[in-house]
C-alpha cells in the first residue's frame, strides 16, 4: 500500500503533468485567477455528478451525443467547480474525465468551442489550486 505522503506526491505530480500538457489548449487565453463566488455551486452535487458520468459523458465518448448533450456536459461540469476543490477526489476526477474526452473528441466538440475555452480555463485553475493545496 502506498504511504499517505507518497500518495500525495504522486497525485501532485500527476496534476502538475496534466497542467503542463493542457497549456497548449490555453495559448492566447487569459488565465482564470479565481472562481466567481457562488457561480459554480449546484443544489445537488451528487446527482449532478451522476448525470454527468452516467448519462451524458458516455454519449459523448461513444459519438452519440447531440450538440445539446455536449453543451450539457460542459454546463454540468462547470456547476461542479466548487466541489472539485474539496477533498472528494471524485469531483476532480470528473473534470479529468471530461478533459480527456474533450481532447479525444475535438472534432465533434468544435461546434461548442466557445464553451470549451471557459471549461479549460476553469480546469487549469482547479488543477493549480489543488496542486497548491498538496504542497
Amino acid at each position: 500500500m502506498i504511504a499517505a505522503a507518497n500518495r500525495t506526491i504522486l497525485i501532485r505530480r500527476a496534476l502538475e503533468k496534466r497542467l503542463i500538457n493542457m497549456q497548449g489548449h490555453l495559448q492566447g487565453t487569459p488565465p482564470l485567477v479565481a472562481l466567481e463566488p457562488g457561480k459554480h455551486r449546484c443544489a445537488d452535487p451528487e446527482e449532478t455528478l451522476r448525470l454527468l458520468m452516467v448519462r451524458y459523458l458516455p454519449k459523448v465518448k461513444e459519438g452519440r451525443a447531440t450538440k445539446q448533450d455536449q453543451v450539457r456536459v460542459l454546463t454540468l461540469i462547470l456547476e461542479l467547480a466548487d466541489m472539485a476543490l474539496t477533498d472528494d477526489l471524485r469531483f476532480l476526477d470528473a473534470w479529468n474525465a471530461i478533459y480527456e474526452t474533450v481532447c479525444e473528441k475535438q472534432h465533434i466538440m468544435q461546434d461548442i468551442k466557445p464553451l470549451v475555452i471557459p471549461f479549460m480555463q476553469c480546469y487549469a485553475f482547479l488543477l493549480q489550486s489543488y496542486i497548491n493545496k498538496l504542497m
